[in-house]
């Protein structure tokens, strides 16, 4: 028999493997910290999810699939949200939403980029083609990506891989691009 001070060989293999077990446990816990919050927040983005729209007033031709909202417009579809004066959505009677054209002074809208981050825009005129997953600034646009922003008289934003187009004819595009990663702060050090 084996005396107290002395183990039988098995103890130490599962003492060893209970190690092993719980050494494996707090490094995929320190790894599941380490994400960003948004990582494990940021809801998956569907563009085939209801178009939710409320205006003040409604006007719908059923044969043309032509929807007018005027006053106080509202949009949201999932974490889109798309505001204004007039919206125009066609919408073929047995068919998707085709477009969204939104005029404001100036129409906003507000989104979450495919990696969790925020984006926001505006200008005189919008155009989101739900379909091609892209929302087109006409006029004075300006959007801003985190920290970084775009002023063009035309700005073109993805929304599904989150590129940014901007130029129009005859006009200068202006951009700030602050470094730092993922557009945050970066200290500096003297």
């Amino acid at each position: 028999m084996f005396t107290h001070a002395q183990r039988h060989p098995t103890d130490s293999r599962a003492a060893s493997g209970r190690r092993t077990r719980a050494r494996r446990f707090w490094l995929i816990a320190a790894f599941a910290l380490s994400l960003p919050l948004n990582a494990w927040c940021a809801p998956p983005v569907s563009r085939n999810a209801p178009v939710h729209i409320s205006a003040d007033r409604f006007h719908f031709d059923q044969k043309t699939g032509i929807g007018i909202y005027t006053g106080h417009v509202h949009v949201t579809q999932n974490a889109l949200t798309i505001d204004g004066e007039r919206l125009t959505v066609i919408a073929p009677p047995k068919g998707p939403v085709e477009r969204l054209t939104m005029d404001g002074a100036p129409a906003s809208f507000s989104d979450v980029t495919p990696k969790g981050k925020p984006v926001k825009g505006h200008a005189t005129h919008m155009l989101y083609l739900p379909g091609n997953q892209e929302i087109h600034l006409d006029g004075q646009a300006k959007l801003i990506q985190e920290r970084n922003t775009f002023s063009s008289a035309r700005i073109v934003y993805d929304t599904k891989s989150g590129v940014v187009t901007a130029g129009a004819p005859g006009n200068r595009v202006k951009a700030t691009l602050v470094p730092g990663g993922q557009g945050g702060a970066e200290k500096s050090t003297p």
